[in-house]
């Protein structure tokens, strides 16, 4: 009886080491089965994030493609239609941007674009006030009727850098350009004969 005994422990033993074999098999195929899903959520956000990264760099390009003059845009709103058109869908809803990606692209864009536009701008105003100061050969006196808005007004509208300014800036920016163009023949003025 000891024998059958012993063997009905044996046999036990080794059903209790097959049954715990088995368990750690499938413990080791469920961890496996986890990481892999991990895994691949992992890849899947990356590969989201990059498409997310892809978009926003080609609906970055339709802003500067489509927005040229800033008087008319102001809000998202302004433009949605107009970038709804696109023919290539970079401002679709149905793609890896949300409106509120778009949105928030659009503001930092206009922001830069208003920036940008009112630096070039003033650029292009100190530059013109320097050519028509040129034209009438430098005498302060003639130089008032060729520093007048309406005569200035035609010589910079052959620049693009004038329609990307805003309409309120225009005048207020080259009236601006003509006084620190004058100020600083003052200064030089002095300057040279100070010496």
């Amino acid at each position: 009886a000891a024998a059958a005994a012993a063997a009905g422990t044996k046999k036990e033993s080794k059903e209790s080491k097959l049954e715990r074999e088995q368990i750690a098999r499938e413990k080791r195929k469920r961890e496996i089965l986890e990481k892999k899903r991990d895994d691949e959520y992992r890849l899947k956000k990356l590969r989201r994030n990059q498409d997310k990264g892809d978009a926003m760099k080609q609906f970055e390009t339709l802003l500067s493609e489509s927005i040229k003059a800033i008087d008319e845009v102001e809000t998202f709103d302004d433009v949605r239609e107009l970038l709804s058109q696109d023919p290539l869908g970079r401002a679709s809803l149905d793609g890896p941007l949300s409106e509120a990606d778009m949105v928030a692209a659009f503001d930092k864009f206009l922001l830069n674009f208003k920036t940008v536009s009112a630096q070039r701008y003033e650029e292009l105003c100190q530059e013109t006030v320097s050519a028509l100061s040129q034209s009438v050969g430098g005498v302060a006196e003639e130089e008032d009727e060729v520093f007048a808005w309406e005569v200035a007004r035609d010589v910079l509208k052959e620049d693009a850098r004038f329609d990307r300014c805003p309409m309120k800036l225009r005048r207020s920016t080259f009236e601006k350009a003509i006084q620190n163009f004058r100020d600083q023949r003052i200064r030089n003025a002095d300057a040279s004969g100070a010496v």
